[in-house]
C-alpha cells in the first residue's frame, strides 16, 4: 500500500502515523476505528535510548497484568556446559546480513575498534556479546543453553521489574508482571529466582543480597529501588524472609496461626516484589482451605477460591514451571506444606 494512503479509509489525506510505523491514518477517527484489526500486529513497545543504560524497550501503550509483550525465537544458541564457538560462528554466518549487523550492535563490554574480518577477533567479540546479552534457558528434559535474542536482549534490569520472562521450547515469552503505563520503560529482573529452585527465606532479597547477585553482570544497579535512602525497605524484606521461614516452623501447628503469617507475607509481597506474589498466594490459598475445612467457614472457602484464581494468573505469567507447581498444589489436598 502506498505510504501516502490511510490504512483504514484509503484516502490520501495522511497526517497521522501509528507509533509502530506499520500503519498510517488520515486522523484519529480512522486510527481508532482500525485499532481492533491493527492491535495484534502492533508491538506494544519501541526501542529507545535509555539514559545511563544504552538501548531499552519502552511501552507505547498501557499494558495490563498478564499481557504477552513479546514472543521471540533466538538468533543464536550456545550450550552452557559444552560451548562450541566454531558452531556459534557458523550459525552467525548462516543468518542474514541485517541480522548479523543487529547481533554485532548488542552491548559489548569492550568498546574498542576491531577488525571483524579477522575470524579470531570476530569470535572473541561473539563470546562477549553472548556472555553479556544471552538469556540462560532451563527447560525440563533439554540441555541448558545460552540463547541470544535480538529484542528480548534489549530488556534492561530493574530490581522491581514490570515484566517476567520464561522459555518455551527455545523461544522466550515475556509477560506483564504488574500494570505498565504508556512511556514506562519495560524491565525484567536478571536475578529473579526460578520457581524450579524455590527456597523459603530467599525471596524479596535485601539491597546487599541483590548487589551480591548482580556482581556477575558487571554493572551497578541504579534503579529506583536501589537508590532509595533509609532502611525501611530492607527491614520489610527481612520481615518477609523471616515470615517465609516461619511457615515451616514445626512448633506452629494451628492453620489459623500459619494463615495470619501467610496473609502478612502476601501484603509485603504486593508492596516489595511482584515476583514472589505467586508462592505467597499459594500459602494463603492452601492454608485458607485448611482453616475453612476445619471450621466449616463458607467465607474462608470463598477467600481460598480467590487466592487460587489469582495464583493461577501469576503462574501463567511466570511460565511452565509455575504452572506445573500450581497444578501440583491443586491436587495436593489439605496436607501441610
Amino acid at each position: 500500500m502506498s505510504s501516502s494512503v490511510c490504512t483504514y479509509c484509503h484516502t490520501a489525506a495522511l497526517v497521522r502515523c501509528c507509533t509502530c510505523g506499520l500503519a498510517k491514518y488520515c486522523g484519529k477517527i480512522c486510527q481508532r476505528a482500525d485499532w481492533a484489526s491493527h492491535k495484534s500486529s502492533c508491538p506494544p513497545f519501541s526501542v529507545q535510548a535509555i539514559p545511563g543504560k544504552g538501548r531499552g524497550l519502552v511501552a507505547t501503550r498501557r499494558l495490563g497484568l498478564g499481557v504477552t509483550v513479546l514472543t521471540e525465537d533466538p538468533v543464536l544458541v550456545l550450550s552452557r556446559l559444552r560451548p562450541n564457538y566454531d558452531k556459534l560462528l557458523a550459525e552467525f554466518f548462516n543468518t542474514s546480513k541485517d541480522t548479523q549487523d543487529k547481533i554485532l550492535q548488542l552491548h559489548d563490554l569492550l568498546e574498542v575498534a576491531e577488525d571483524l574480518t579477522d575470524e579470531n577477533q570476530l569470535i572473541d567479540k561473539m563470546k562477549r556479546i553472548v556472555e553479556v546479552n544471552s538469556i540462560v534457558s532451563y527447560e525440563v528434559g533439554n540441555e541448558v543453553t545460552k540463547n541470544l535474542y535480538l529484542t528480548a536482549s534489549l530488556l534492561n534490569h530493574d530490581c522491581k521489574p514490570n515484566l517476567a520472562w520464561h522459555p518455551v521450547e527455545g523461544r522466550i515469552v515475556v509477560k506483564v508482571l504488574r500494570k505498565v503505563e504508556k512511556e514506562e520503560e519495560l524491565t525484567v529482573s536478571y536475578i529473579a529466582e526460578s520457581v524450579r529452585t524455590f527456597k523459603r527465606g530467599e525471596g524479596c532479597p535485601t539491597w546487599r543480597q541483590r548487589k551480591e547477585k548482580l556482581v556477575k553482570y558487571r554493572f551497578d544497579c541504579q534503579c529506583n529501588l536501589c537508590n532509595q535512602e533509609g532502611d525501611e525497605d530492607d527491614d520489610l524484606r527481612k520481615e518477609f524472609q523471616e515470615l517465609d521461614v516461619l511457615q515451616e516452623d514445626a512448633e506452629i501447628e494451628a492453620a489459623g496461626d500459619l494463615l495470619v503469617i501467610a496473609v502478612r507475607k502476601l501484603e509485603l509481597a504486593r508492596v516489595l516484589d511482584d515476583q514472589v506474589i505467586f508462592f505467597a498466594l499459594v500459602d494463603c490459598w492452601k492454608l485458607s482451605q485448611i482453616a475453612a475445612a476445619t471450621d466449616q467457614d463458607v467465607t474462608a472457602f470463598k477467600q481460598a477460591a480467590l487466592y487460587r484464581e489469582e495464583a493461577g494468573l501469576f503462574a501463567n505469567i511466570l511460565g511452565q514451571a509455575a504452572v506445573h507447581a500450581f497444578n501440583k498444589f491443586v491436587n495436593m489436598g489439605f496436607e501441610r506444606m
